[in-house]
């Protein structure tokens, strides 16, 4: 379940999100929701990681 889902449904216009890498450099402008989109992504992909690790895994945990 993710905290902010109404960046699925929400009309209004997207705000500016300025983002900064890691060196310091400001990127160019995000739109919030594309930045709420990859970390949406970011999420799933971590959990079918560990989906897949735990399957892997030779040590079972216990329910």
């Amino acid at each position: 379940m993710y905290a902010d889902t109404s960046v699925l449904t929400d009309l209004r216009p997207p705000r500016l999100l300025e983002t900064t890498s890691a060196s310091g450099a400001h990127s160019t402008a995000y739109k919030t929701h594309l930045a709420n989109l990859i970390e949406i992504e970011r999420e799933l992909f971590s959990r079918e990681t560990m989906n897949s690790l735990e399957e892997k895994s030779p040590i079972r945990r216990r329910s």
